[in-house]
């Protein structure tokens, strides 16, 4: 059998008997097996009515809350329409169902995004990093000379022809290891030996030997710097004395 005719007492007709209802069989089965599958069905049905008939109770309150709200907001339109506009009663209402959709989700608002606040101290130190622009780290030797490195072959190029001047102190990555151009901006006899090591430590930091614990750098006077003619971006000669002193890279912001 593949279907069978039962009786309905969930429907009773105007006498009092029950109605029929066409019940599917699965032919591979016994009828008592067909039946316990039957009663297993229903129990989960009687299950979900327990479990979703309160859901839907709910639901239908609140979807006829959202219709009168609906209704008034429509009146709430034709009134702000109006010459004299929203009354302070309705534009109080109006405000307490925004508050409402909004604490309910409804009612999403996108606020921007909130740059972090810097304290004035971080913001003039950051000033002064970029003071030359892009490409261009500013720093303060710990005798308080500014110290400037160019992080490109176009930045190396201007620290080496434009900014480097008479007796300042140039630095650079020695035994032909590529790095940036370093520049302290203060005259020779100024500069301690404290800010010597300082500024060839970013010298090495900024250079291919980063990695490297011992790493050569050699400093001479800014004005002996030269641009040979033909030559690449960032490739530039020192014509006078050269000194050298071996050091650990290091950057002042990882101190």
């Amino acid at each position: 059998m593949t279907e069978v005719e039962v009786s309905d007492w969930a429907r009773l007709d105007a006498s009092g008997q029950p109605g029929k209802i066409l019940v599917q069989l699965d032919g591979k089965k016994s009828f008592q097996d067909n039946a316990k599958a039957c009663f297993k069905q229903a129990r989960k049905i009687m299950n979900s009515h327990e479990k979703v008939g309160p859901m839907l109770k709910e639901k239908r309150a609140e979807l006829e809350c959202w219709r009168v709200h609906a209704e008034k907001a429509a009146g709430w339109k034709e009134e702000a329409g109006s010459s004299d506009g929203l009354s302070a009663e309705s534009a109080t209402l109006v405000l307490e169902l925004y508050d409402a959709m909004l604490e309910q989700g409804i009612i999403k608002v996108k606020l921007p995004p909130v740059a972090p606040l810097l304290d004035l101290e971080e913001e003039q130190r950051l000033a002064f990093k970029r003071k030359y622009g892009k490409d261009i780290d500013c720093y303060r030797t710990p005798g308080g000379h500014e110290v400037i490195a160019g992080r490109s072959s176009k930045m190396n190029d201007y620290v080496s022809t434009k900014l480097a001047k008479g007796d300042m102190m140039w630095f650079h990555t020695d035994r032909g290891i590529p790095g940036s151009h370093v520049l302290i901006k203060a005259p020779w006899s100024e500069i301690s030996e404290e800010d010597v090591e300082f500024a060839a430590r970013l010298a090495a930091y900024h250079s291919k030997a980063k990695d490297d614990h011992h790493v050569p750098v050699m400093y001479c006077a800014g004005g002996s710097v030269r641009k040979p003619k033909g030559a690449r971006t960032g490739q530039v000669t020192c014509t006078g004395r050269t000194y050298s002193i071996v050091v650990t890279p290091g950057h002042p912001d990882d101190a």
